[in-house]
């Protein structure tokens, strides 16, 4: 390569992290504006972006090519300038699959082996054996799983080995699904509404999926199921899962993602004893960012090779 490339990275990296990037190839020639740090210095340049960009910094990068994302959702990039243009947006989707599905284990079996009560008990110094009686098993019930990419099919995967049954929703129910009993596509949604004794929401926030969830989609769910949401929060409407959580049309709700983040302190979902809280961490791990750079250098090298690159957004469609 006769000329090099020139990287913009915004992301605020280690100083091992950025030197895996600065060593990956003599053809680049890599600048550092963490957290954005004078980064109009340096956008007239850039080729590719590594980080996030709001539109007024979009429209100094007249060279731009490809934005690598370090998270799995494109929601905050798709936006009418970036949609429009012939940038490639690419994202870190696929990193996250084994701490979400952890997460959401954790939270199932928080409710269905009572764990909360015990934990109660423990802390008074009472020995009852009675909560027993109220427990569930994963096995033989049904989980009905809202998106099946890889998170929702590490999910499927992990539900096979708890002996459930497993359904999935994705666009194209005509793909194949390991690990999935029932495969439907969107217009079947009450279907997997009905049959669910634990739903899980993994979908990418578009508008298809903007407040796909209402108090019409909790009226359907015939088992009461619980109610997991580790996607976004604007999928599901917040103030009809409240609702539907008050009067009794599920059992409880695991939620890692909100409306308004960080969660109101006004909120009635703090006070709820069904309800399981967790602060948008469900993709996280202490060695994230290193797991991202893994990736992003990977397309990093099939870019600079003239390469397909993984996980390109399609920006109609939203992920």
């Amino acid at each position: 390569m006769s000329r090099k490339v020139p990287l913009l990275v915004t992301y605020k990296l280690s100083p091992a992290n950025l030197g895996r990037i600065e060593a990956h190839s003599p053809d680049l020639k890599v600048y550092y504006s963490p957290e954005n740090l004078h980064v109009e210095k340096h956008l007239p340049e850039a080729e590719i972006v590594f980080g996030h960009l709001e539109p007024a910094y979009l429209r100094l990068a007249p060279k731009l090519r490809w934005v690598h994302l370090a998270y799995a959702g494109a929601e905050s990039m798709l936006y009418p300038e970036l949609i429009e243009s012939d940038i490639v947006l690419t994202t870190s989707r696929g990193i996250h699959k084994h701490q979400m599905t952890e997460l959401l284990f954790g939270m199932m079996l928080t409710f269905t082996r009572k764990l909360r009560t015990f934990d109660k008990q423990k802390a008074q110094k009472v020995w009852d054996v009675s909560p027993f009686r109220e427990m569930e098993l994963l096995s033989g019930s049904t989980i009905g799983i809202l998106g099946l990419g890889s998170i929702g099919s590490e999910i499927a995967k992990v539900a096979k080995g708890f002996g459930m049954r497993v359904m999935g929703l994705r666009n194209n129910p005509a793909l194949p699904a390991q690990h999935v009993d029932v495969v439907l596509g969107p217009e079947n949604l009450q279907h997997l509404l009905e049959e669910s004794d634990h739903l899980v929401v993994v979908l990418p926030l578009t508008k298809k999926t903007r407040n796909l969830i209402t108090r019409k989609e909790f009226d359907l769910m015939k088992q009461r199921p619980y109610f997991y949401n580790l996607a976004r929060g604007a999928i599901v409407n917040e103030e009809d899962l409240i609702r539907a959580l008050r009067e009794g049309k599920i059992k409880g709700a695991g939620l890692d993602v909100f409306v308004e983040e960080p969660l109101p302190a006004s909120s009635p979902l703090w006070e709820m004893e069904n309800v399981i809280v967790t602060p948008h961490v469900g993709g996280f791990l202490p060695h994230y960012m290193t797991e991202a750079v893994t990736l992003f250098l990977e397309n990093l090298q099939r870019y600079l090779e003239g390469k397909e690159l993984l996980n390109v957004v399609i920006k109609e469609r939203g992920y």
